[in-house]
């Protein structure tokens, strides 16, 4: 990479929930953890990208299910913010749906992105962290959403396995 083409805001802290499916009938909600995330512009084409690590979200009980052969989405969707405001200036997702495939004992990962989706196979757990777990160079936004040289921060969430409002609705309607 060409040193001079992109400009790094330096670390910045993401406020992160997570939201965990638990069962089949409830998602539970855990405190905001702050974390260090990177916003950098890419001068040349006028596009901001967010990079951030979240591995430690999945917990040895997410690990577990990953093997299983049942799929596993994990969602990151965040909305990158002016200083001192809770108004969006943009947001971004990145959503990763991963299938432990028996015969090929391999796990096969599709990840949707701001404009790309791929689909990628791995034999480790560690190819599924570094292609679900991480998001690098993120696009975020671009100079019609956020003004270059400003302060800014991401608050993001996390979504393993998500149920829709309608589904849960339903759910909790079913369990009553």
């Amino acid at each position: 990479r060409d040193p001079k083409r992109r400009h790094r805001f330096g670390w910045l802290l993401l406020a992160l929930t997570v939201l965990v499916a638990r069962g089949a009938a409830a998602q539970a909600e855990s405190a905001p953890v702050q974390r260090e995330a990177d916003l950098s512009w890419d001068t040349d084409r006028s596009l901001l990208y967010l990079d951030l690590g979240f591995r430690d979200v999945l917990d040895a009980g997410i690990r577990s299910k990953l093997s299983r052969g049942l799929p596993t989405t994990i969602v990151l969707t965040a909305t990158i913010q002016r200083a001192g405001s809770a108004e969006p200036v943009s947001t971004t997702t990145q959503s990763c749906r991963i299938t432990w495939h028996v015969w090929e004992e391999a796990y096969y990962v599709e990840i949707v992105r701001p404009g790309s989706s791929q689909a990628r196979w791995t034999t480790t757990l560690e190819g599924v962290f570094r292609r679900c777990a991480e998001a690098h160079r993120l696009l975020a936004g671009d100079a019609t959403q956020v003004a270059p040289n400003v302060a800014l921060y991401a608050r993001g969430t996390i979504q393993i396995n998500p149920v829709s409002p309608e589904v849960l609705q339903k759910l909790q309607r079913w369990v009553m």
